[in-house]
């Protein structure tokens, strides 16, 4: 998260905006609790992430520890 540090965009908001930057996503299916959730991840949709940003969420994505699939 440091890295969005004075760049106004809160996390949520931007892993949203990367997903829905990607161009082999279609739809993003926005998880919520409660009506607060919902409004401070909808505004995701303007949100425009520069290509630095763009790569630092990839960078992330790719940082993530996956499970070896089952044989």
């Amino acid at each position: 998260n440091t890295w969005l540090q004075g760049r106004d965009k809160p996390l949520a908001q931007a892993a949203l905006a990367w997903i829905l930057r990607r161009p082999e996503i279609t739809s993003a299916i926005v998880g919520a609790s409660n009506a607060k959730q919902l409004t401070q991840t909808l505004p995701a949709a303007d949100v425009t992430l520069d290509a630095e940003e763009m790569a630092m969420c990839e960078a992330a994505w790719y940082r993530i520890p996956r499970r070896a699939p089952k044989t």
